[in-house]
C-alpha cells in the first residue's frame, strides 16, 4: 500500500467509527425517552390502581352499610 491508500483507508474506518458514535448516541438518547414513558405509564398506572383500590374499600363499607340497614329493617319487620 502507498502511502495515500493508508490515509484513505484511515479515513474510511474514521468515518464509519464516528457514524457508528452517532447510531450509537441517537440510540442510546431514543431509549431514555423509552425509559422515561415507561416510568411515566407505570406511575399513572400506580395511580389509578390506588384510585381503584380506594374506591373499591368505599364500595365495600356502603355494601355493608346497605346490609345492615336491610338486616335492621328484617328484624323490625318479623317483631312486627
Amino acid at each position: 500500500m502507498k502511502g495515500g491508500e493508508v490515509a484513505d483507508a484511515a479515513d474510511q474506518v474514521r468515518a464509519r467509527l464516528a457514524s457508528s458514535c452517532e447510531a450509537y448516541t441517537a440510540s442510546r438518547g431514543s431509549l431514555a425517552e423509552m425509559i422515561d414513558e415507561v416510568s411515566s405509564s407505570a406511575t399513572s398506572v400506580s395511580d389509578a390502581s390506588r384510585e381503584m383500590a380506594n374506591a373499591s374499600e368505599e364500595a365495600g363499607r356502603a355494601v355493608g352499610e346497605i346490609a345492615g340497614a336491610i338486616g335492621e329493617a328484617t328484624a323490625g319487620a318479623e317483631r312486627q
